[in-house]
């Protein structure tokens, strides 16, 4: 997860608003586990698939 990929694949804007909700303090562990993830095992992963569910 590096930021010129980011800016790669979201786009500048998309990047800036993915961290700037990434940093928010409700989000701010998940995002920092899943930022060292990406950098320790990126290089092995071939793809990823993200799946979520908003709570009503």
């Amino acid at each position: 997860m590096k930021p010129t990929g980011l800016i790669r694949d979201e786009g500048l804007l998309g990047a800036i608003r993915i961290v700037r909700n990434g940093l928010k303090k409700e989000n701010r562990t998940q995002f920092k586990k899943m930022f060292s993830f990406f950098n320790t095992s990126g290089k092995d992963l071939q793809y990823i698939a993200v799946c979520s569910r908003k709570n009503d």
